[in-house]
């Protein structure tokens, strides 16, 4: 990973875009979300859940979300 340094905020903000993105640019993105993927992979819950009121569903995704049971 390089390091850079700039002489002002305007060369900074102006390194943070790719103006002219080509196809290694986008080998490189892909290569970076399969490696986020890998180390934290998305949790997600298939289906539909029904709820009886607003304070069930807290409930629930809290305990989803940290794995805890929900006071």
């Amino acid at each position: 990973m390089s390091v850079y340094t700039f002489d002002s905020f305007e060369e900074a903000r102006h390194a943070l875009w790719e103006f002219d993105p080509g196809p290694e640019y986008y080998c490189r993105v892909a290569r970076l979300f399969a490696l986020a993927f890998r180390i934290a992979p998305p949790r997600c819950r298939r289906g539909i859940r029904a709820y009886a009121s607003i304070e069930e569903a807290q409930k629930d995704r809290f305990h989803f979300q940290t794995g805890l049971r929900a006071p």
